[in-house]
């Protein structure tokens, strides 16, 4: 299944990038909404480039959880994000990430560009691929996934501009 999710945001590119370069901004970020259960591996940042590799616990209420797929996942599931930042030009950036679920048969993969529209506005566009390799119920699975990613992007997202808001 593939879901495209588009965000606008009041600032530059050079802006965003220190934003979300900041060692601190996922700590705030997750603490924030509310998300306890996460962990950060590594935060790498450079000129032209921000990786990040964390793991984070998903809550899932177990009333959203269809029947048939309640075996293969949990209400608590942990998802490992490992992310590569590039800035391609003083007005964007592209973007990679990996999404984990651990013990799960699902891949879920994006891509990801970050382009400025003028001197106080960007567009981030993020193209997700989610497959889970389940017969019969693979489809329901994915449906799932692309819900929680389309919620917690839109989450993302509010902090993000709340952020901008009070720090640029």
């Amino acid at each position: 299944m593939k879901i495209t999710l588009q965000q606008d945001y009041p600032a530059g590119v050079n802006t965003l990038w220190q934003v979300f370069g900041d060692p601190e901004y996922p700590h705030k970020k997750y603490r924030a909404l509310g998300i306890t259960g996460y962990e950060v591996h590594q935060f790498d940042v450079t000129g032209e480039e921000i990786a990040l590799d964390m793991t984070r616990t998903l809550s899932i209420p177990p009333d959203r959880i269809p029947a048939l797929v309640q075996k293969f996942l949990h209400p608590e599931q942990a998802l490992r994000y490992v992310s590569r930042w590039r800035m391609t030009s003083p007005e964007s950036a592209t973007f990679d990430l990996s999404i984990i679920p651990h013990g799960l048969p699902v891949k879920i993969a994006a891509t990801g560009t970050l382009s400025q529209q003028d001197g106080t506005h960007s567009t981030m566009t993020l193209e997700f691929d989610i497959t889970a390799n389940v017969p019969f119920l693979g489809g329901k699975i994915e449906s799932l996934i692309a819900q929680q990613l389309e919620k917690s992007y839109r989450s993302d997202h509010a902090f993000t501009l709340q952020y901008l808001k009070e720090n640029a």
